[in-house]
């Protein structure tokens, strides 16, 4: 899992605590939005990410 925000690692950190204890994710990675997506989200933005691979049927 992935979360990018727009300029509150605070809150990132906290959401990324939230989803530890709910789901038990392998990994999550805290990451800064980009200038474009930022420039219209705003700060205080939250993006989550994620990979759910399935076992392929044989």
């Amino acid at each position: 899992m992935a979360i990018s925000h727009g300029d509150d690692e605070e809150l990132a950190k906290e959401m990324k605590n939230l989803i530890q204890e709910r789901f038990q994710p392998k990994e999550v990675y805290i990451n800064i939005i980009g200038a474009a997506v930022g420039s219209h989200a705003g700060p205080g933005t939250l993006a989550i990410f994620f990979s759910n691979q399935y076992p392929h049927a044989e």
